[in-house]
């Protein structure tokens, strides 16, 4: 148990020191809920890893739709609120908006909707055409990885190639 925890330790210490020998300042990484990355907990420590997740704006949506559906029918009987589905519920929505508002699960997914927007703005100002997607240095792009440490492993290697092609 003591060895392994040993090699996991020195294998953080040896990527940190690639991260910073190799000028590694920023790693952009861009998902969805269907992908999870990994990192050492030293990458992730170094706080050069940022995450976007592309899901979030869309999770944050239907939470919104959820709270406020939930909202409408507690403000009216079921009865009526099945009349209210027939006829519009405009009026009943608008209300029930309003209450939502003033709950703590609002400002959390307002929140959410914020970072799901910068996402989306973020992943135009990198042109990313597939997820996975991870960036570094704003240099490189690589598709299809989801281990943050071999990307950078990639990204290093890929420069060192071109270095000494030169």
């Amino acid at each position: 148990m003591q060895v392994k925890s040993l090699l996991i330790a020195g294998f953080a210490l040896c990527l940190s020191c690639v991260v910073q020998a190799k000028n590694i300042e920023k790693v952009v990484v861009f998902t969805d809920n269907t992908t999870d990355f990994t990192m050492s907990v030293a990458l992730f420590d170094s706080n050069v890893v940022t995450e976007y997740n592309l899901d979030m704006f869309q999770d944050a949506d239907d939470t919104l739709n959820r709270l406020v559906q939930a909202k409408a029918k507690s403000m009216t009987t079921p009865s009526h609120y099945a009349r209210m589905r027939q006829e519009g519920l405009m009026d009943l929505y608008q209300k029930a908006f309003f209450e939502v508002q003033k709950s703590s699960e609002f400002e959390q997914t307002v929140t959410q909707l914020r970072h799901g927007a910068t996402a989306m703005m973020m992943m135009v100002q990198y042109d990313i055409q597939a997820l996975p997607a991870i960036v570094i240095n704003d240099d490189a792009v690589l598709y299809g990885v989801t281990n943050v440490d071999q990307a950078i492993a990639q990204y290093v290697s890929s420069k060192d190639e071109s270095h000494d092609s030169q």
